[in-house]
C-alpha cells in the first residue's frame, strides 16, 4: 500500500471525527427534512478535513508523487434529519483492493448517535515510481450500469460550470446533486409527490440511495446538460438513472443512479408508487 494509504490508516483506524455542526432550516425541503446535496456539502467537508490530514502526515514531498482520485461513490441514506439537528461526521478506511482506498463518511446525530447517511467513496492511489500515473476514469469500469445507447433518456438539465462548481476537475458534491434534484423534477418525480385542497403536503419523497461513478474530468467554464430516466424497481421504489454531458463535445463524464421512495407525510411510512407516476416510469 501506499504511504498515503498507510497514514490515512493511521488517522481512521478508530474512527476520526472531521465534522461537528447543525442543520439550519433553510437546508430543509418541502418534505421537511434536510435537502440530500446538504448532506453532499457535508460529506465534501468530511473529505477535505481526512485527506489535508492525511496528506499532512504524508509528508509535502509525496504530494508529486502519489495523486488520489475518486473513482466512484455509494451514499446510503438511513434516517431524517430535520432543522435544529446537531450532527457530526467520522471518517473511517474500509478494507477494499491494494490499489483502491475506500473511505467510509458517517454522518450521525450528535446527541443520541442515530446514523443519517453513510458515504463510501473509493479512489485510486497511484505512486509514481511504481507505476505511470492515470486518471481515475481511464483506470476502472464504470460501477453504474449505462446505456451506451442511451435508450429512454431524456434532456431534463442543462448548467453552466463556475469554479466554485468544481475542484480537482471533478463537480463539488452539492453541485452535482442540486443538477440532479432538478433534472428528478423534470423527469417526472415531482408528479408522484401530492397535496391536499390546503396546499399542505400529504405525499412526499426521499432518496435511499445514491451511486455515482465518474468518468471524465469537469472543467470550469464547460456547460453540462444532464439526461434521466425514471424505472419502476420494486412496487415502491422508482430508480432515477442520469448521465452528465459535456453539452458541446458530447463527453461522457458522471453516470448516477438514484433509489426513491414515497411516503405519507403523516405516517413517515413508505407508500406505493402513486398512479400519478405511471406515465413518466419507463
Amino acid at each position: 500500500m501506499s504511504t498515503l494509504v498507510n497514514e490515512t490508516a493511521k488517522l481512521s483506524s478508530r474512527g476520526k471525527l472531521t465534522y461537528r455542526g447543525a442543520v439550519d432550516a433553510w437546508e430543509c425541503d418541502q418534505m421537511g427534512h434536510m435537502n440530500i446535496q446538504f448532506y453532499a456539502q457535508r460529506f465534501e467537508l468530511s473529505e477535505q478535513v481526512g485527506l489535508d490530514d492525511a496528506w499532512q502526515s504524508a509528508g509535502n514531498d509525496l504530494l508529486v508523487r502519489e495523486k488520489l482520485g475518486p473513482l466512484r461513490e455509494r451514499w446510503t441514506f438511513h434516517s431524517e434529519l430535520r432543522a435544529g439537528a446537531p450532527i457530526e461526521i467520522t471518517m473511517s478506511l474500509e478494507p477494499a483492493d491494494p490499489e483502491i482506498l475506500r473511505m467510509r463518511h458517517a454522518l450521525t446525530t450528535a446527541d443520541d448517535g442515530v446514523l443519517a447517511a453513510t458515504a463510501d467513496i473509493d479512489y485510486e492511489v497511484s505512486e509514481a515510481e511504481q507505476r505511470p500515473q492515470r486518471t481515475p476514469w481511464q483506470s476502472t469500469q464504470p460501477s453504474v450500469p449505462v446505456d451506451k445507447n442511451r435508450a429512454g433518456l431524456r434532456h431534463c438539465g442543462r448548467s453552466p460550470i463556475s469554479d466554485g462548481d468544481v475542484r480537482n476537475a471533478r463537480l463539488r458534491r452539492q453541485k452535482l446533486v442540486a443538477m440532479l434534484n432538478h433534472a428528478s423534477c423534470h423527469a417526472g418525480l415531482e408528479r408522484g409527490r401530492q397535496r391536499d385542497l390546503e396546499g399542505r403536503l400529504i405525499v412526499g419523497s426521499a432518496t435511499l440511495d445514491m451511486e455515482i461513478a465518474l468518468h471524465g474530468p469537469v472543467l470550469a467554464g464547460t456547460l453540462l446538460d444532464v439526461k434521466s430516466v425514471l424505472t419502476r424497481k420494486t412496487g415502491k421504489l422508482v430508480d432515477a438513472r442520469h448521465i452528465i454531458i459535456d453539452a458541446e463535445t458530447d463527453a461522457f463524464l458522471y453516470s448516477v443512479a438514484v433509489t426513491h421512495v414515497f411516503f405519507d407525510v403523516c405516517t413517515r411510512k413508505a407508500i406505493e408508487i402513486p398512479e400519478s407516476m405511471t406515465s413518466v416510469i419507463a
